[in-house]
């Protein structure tokens, strides 16, 4: 019995050294003092993206308790806000505060409850937020503010009318305007952010200038609302805009705010210079055109129009200084339109071209004429002209021979062929037939004579086309 008893105390004794063998290595893994209890150093030490905080105080925590231990107690600095984004209710704002980490140090993510004059305001929940950095919370609904969001479109004031020969080009900014009516019902004084939607990077803010705040998905504007008080907001966005219209004279811009009309007048078309080279026959022109742009502003704003006129190749612009623009070129004017009115600008171009020409046998003979008798014709190519002409005259003169004889030719066979058939009836014994015998072997022999003329004047004219070609061919004058 002595033996077992004095056997369990052995274990009893083993199982003592174990438990405080036990300790001492509880002790050297946590780095605790069971008898001084918990101490640590007022830091928080930033493990990769995790953060360690440490209490800088000593806890002295009963076996198998628990208790709630802070590790951060202080003010942090916050404003109260109506938070208001038409995507989360388009109605209402939300009651929230910009919040900003001022502790120094950072703060982990985790439900927030909030009390607005020591009343319960509501329940929120922070991400982690780093020291100095802030974010927006919201907690509740704002139903002592509401807001009405309304959109227009329009064009920008200023456009661009561009204006060739392939039709019209309209350039412009089309102007979105998103007005922000607040209307605070509540008896105290609101402070608005409105969260603004930022859109693709062809959309650029133009009023106002610059926000508040911007993130990388919204614009917040600060929004000042008095206590019973309504305040208008608005939010101008533009981005670019442009339609292309056909060939016309008469043109309304897609959106109906602008007419455009065009009249073109000739002042002249006269010949300044003929050559000729190799028998083509080269006339130079001078042009001159004015051009009169009306346009007619029915949109319900002041506009200012930048039109492109589009100088065409060897056209000259003129204008009142005498300093012409030779195209191809771009000539543009401003024309500042107010709402309902009609502006105008005329634009004068000359153009000296010279025709790709006709071959001298090919022009008219009232044409040559009207190149000889002109003051502004050279005297050889007036010279050359007139041998043409003269030459193209003998060339007619045989073919009206040519003509008359062939007529002649056609009577007498006609009138041969009958006192033949006449021959054929009467009885060669009769008085007629001697007669009839000698008018038809003179007809015969003027028949041959005429023929005979009609070869010869053939072949004159022949000759007289050959020289005529042979001249043109080698013609040259200026």
């Amino acid at each position: 019995m002595d033996r077992i008893q004095g056997g369990v105390a052995k274990q009893q004794e083993h199982a003592m050294k174990k438990l405080e063998a036990a300790k001492d290595v509880g002790q050297s893994i946590a780095g605790f003092n069971f008898k001084e209890g918990i101490q640590s150093v007022a830091t928080a030490d930033e493990v990769g993206e995790y953060f360690q905080y440490t209490i800088d105080q000593k806890i002295t925590l009963p076996r198998q308790k628990s208790a709630m231990l802070p590790i951060l107690d202080q003010t942090i600095e916050g404003h109260k806000f109506s938070i208001y984004n038409e995507a989360v209710h388009a109605k209402y704002p939300l009651l929230g505060l910009k919040l900003k980490n001022t502790s120094g140090k950072p703060l982990t993510q985790g439900p927030i409850t909030v009390y607005d004059g020591g009343v319960f305001g509501g329940d929120t929940r922070i991400l982690d937020l780093q020291p100095g950095e802030e974010r927006f919370l919201s907690y509740a609904l704002d139903q002592g503010t509401e807001v009405k969001a309304e959109v227009k479109e329009s064009l920008n004031p200023d456009m661009i009318l561009k204006i060739g020969s392939d039709g019209l080009f309209a350039n412009s900014d089309m102007r979105e305007t998103k007005t922000y009516t607040i209307k605070n019902r509540s008896p105290h004084d609101r402070e608005v952010i409105l969260e603004h939607p930022i859109r693709s990077a062809y959309w650029k803010l133009v009023e106002p200038k610059k926000p508040a705040e911007q993130t990388r998905d919204l614009y917040r504007f600060q929004v000042a609302v008095a206590a019973g008080k309504t305040v208008t907001f608005k939010v101008v966005e533009e981005v670019p805009w442009g339609r292309g219209m056909g060939v016309s004279t008469n043109f309304r811009v897609p959106d109906g705010s602008t007419e455009v009309k065009i009249e073109t007048t000739t002042e002249f078309h006269k010949l300044t210079a003929v050559k000729i080279v190799k028998g083509l026959v080269m006339p130079t022109h001078k042009t001159r055109e004015t051009k009169a742009y009306f346009i007619q502003n029915v949109s319900e704003i002041d506009r200012t129009y930048t039109v492109d006129h589009v100088v065409r190749p060897g056209w000259v612009r003129l204008d009142d200084k005498n300093d012409p623009q030779a195209g191809p070129e771009v000539f543009r004017f401003k024309l500042s339109i107010a709402k309902g009115k009609t502006g105008q600008q005329a634009v004068r171009e000359e153009r000296i071209l010279t025709d790709k020409g006709a071959l001298l046998k090919t022009l008219p003979e009232t044409l040559i004429k009207e190149y000889i008798t002109s003051s502004v014709i050279s005297a050889d190519v007036k010279a050359a002209l007139t041998k043409a002409l003269s030459m193209q005259a003998a060339i007619a003169d045989t073919q009206r021979q040519i003509s008359e004889l062939d007529k002649q030719l056609i009577i007498l066979t006609a009138d041969h062929t009958r006192v033949r058939e006449n021959l054929k009836i009467i009885p060669m014994t009769s008085e007629h037939y001697k007669t009839f015998l000698e008018k038809f072997v003179a007809q015969d022999k003027q028949i041959e004579t005429f023929q005979k003329n009609v070869r010869d004047l053939n072949a004159t004219m022949q000759t007289q086309i050959r020289d005529y070609d042979q001249f043109a061919a080698k013609l040259d004058a200026e």
